[in-house]
């Protein structure tokens, strides 16, 4: 339901193929990633964590959902996965300052507190 009411509010893309699960590891490092060869975003499990805001786990969707939005792009032999247009309409979701304070300053003190570092 976070996928269809995040894409409906910012980006109104064809959602018939793309799937969403929980990762089965717990990244310290990658909260979700979007799989392009098999239209999947995966979520890392820590955000399902009731001590996790809601808005936190709608901002890490909704980032994956603008790699389905804006797909790598190759330029001066590099890939770009992003991109200037991909950071400036990451700042449109409503919470971008609060989801990345969040991030920022509780993220590890979360995973330290449920005993995953």
């Amino acid at each position: 339901m976070i996928l269809e009411n995040i894409n409906e509010s910012y980006l109104k893309i064809d959602l018939s193929d793309l799937e969403i699960f929980w990762g089965k590891s717990k990244s310290t490092t990658r909260l979700g990633h979007y799989d392009p060869t098999h239209k999947m975003i995966v979520i890392n499990p820590i955000l399902s964590l009731e001590s996790v805001p809601n808005f936190v786990l709608e901002y890490i969707v909704f980032h994956e959902l603008l790699h389905v939005h804006f797909p790598i792009i190759r330029k001066k032999g590099r890939n770009v996965i992003h991109s200037r247009e991909f950071k400036t309409f990451e700042k449109k979701f409503s919470d971008y300052i609060r989801a990345n304070a969040w991030l920022k300053s509780e993220f590890y003190r979360t995973m330290f507190l449920h005993r995953i570092l």
